[in-house]
């Protein structure tokens, strides 16, 4: 048998026969264990995605008033309401649901909480009494004409022009005219001109009723 000893040279050395399996294991010789090499514990992954989280803007009261004016003083149009937001930084979305909630109620929709349920209108009879004589002497006046009256006429009294635009269509029932409603009808009026022999005193009088107009906005 190949790797088998079967002569032996020394006399010391005397050769026995293994008869049973228990034998031959303690007689064979130990096997070198490898050294064990303790795992590391796979760590779990952290997760990369990004919880969405929806951020909300907190309007205030006076940009809700100006978007709300800047609705009434624009002229009728498709998207207007989209795209005054954009202009004042307001999501268009949110700015849609203002207006909607102010055609069916006919008020700025205010923050509401428990210690604010919005501004407080102090306008009483008193003042309409005065709004309703300035603008019978002078029907041309602008909202903001009205405020300035109003504000010397009564010392320390303050109202929004939404407010006194809402008060004088609903309650008064007058209508009153805005500085951005002329502006922009100017410049729709310097984009069309009905004959080419009218073309130099159209706009020569555009020109400066636009300019009258800017002044008025400053």
């Amino acid at each position: 048998m190949e790797d088998v000893l079967t002569q032996i040279a020394d006399p010391n050395i005397v050769l026995e026969p293994i008869t049973t399996q228990k034998l031959y294991l303690s007689t064979t010789r130990p096997s070198v264990s490898k050294p064990f090499v303790e795992k590391e514990t796979a760590k779990p992954i952290a997760s990369k995605l990004k919880t969405s989280a929806t951020q909300y803007t907190d309007y205030s009261d006076s940009t809700r008033e100006i978007l709300i004016d800047r609705i009434l003083e624009s002229p009728e149009e498709r998207g207007r309401a989209t795209r005054l937001a954009k202009q004042l930084g307001i999501n268009p979305r949110t700015a849609q649901r203002w207006w909607v909630q102010y055609q069916k109620s006919g008020e700025v929709p205010y923050k509401q909480s428990r210690f604010n349920s919005g501004p407080e209108c102090l306008f009483t009879s008193t003042h309409q009494d005065f709004v309703q004589s300035i603008v019978d002497k002078d029907p041309q006046l602008f909202t903001k004409d009205i405020i300035d009256r109003l504000s010397e006429e009564f010392k320390g009294f303050t109202i929004s022009k939404t407010k006194l635009n809402h008060h004088l269509r609903n309650t008064m029932l007058i209508s009153v005219k805005s500085y951005s409603l002329l502006f922009n009808s100017c410049i729709c009026f310097l984009n069309f001109v009905p004959h080419p022999e009218y073309t130099y005193s159209c706009v020569g009088y555009s020109w400066r009723v636009l300019i009258f107009a800017c002044k008025l906005i400053k």
